[in-house]
């Protein structure tokens, strides 16, 4: 199994049929990658151009890796 078909076998995990990952509580498209650590000047300027969001420099692994443009919502 390569890891794109372990990745869309995530229970939480919802695509279209482009392949793009769908928000499990809204079913938006607008879904962006949550990056931790401390950004430098080009991930700051990407992060407000809406490539994805920044969740601050504390890493955990409990942290939530996607986030939902449409309803904020934030999952694993």
């Amino acid at each position: 199994m390569g890891f794109f078909d372990w990745f869309k076998t995530k229970e939480h995990d919802q695509f279209d049929e482009d392949g793009n990952i769908l928000c499990p509580k809204c079913h938006s498209k607008d879904v962006i990658e949550i990056i931790y650590g401390l950004p430098n000047d080009e991930l700051v300027k990407k992060s407000l151009q809406g490539k994805f969001a920044l969740g601050g420099c504390c890493v955990d692994r409990d942290n939530p890796c996607w986030t939902c443009d449409h309803c904020n919502y934030q999952w694993k």
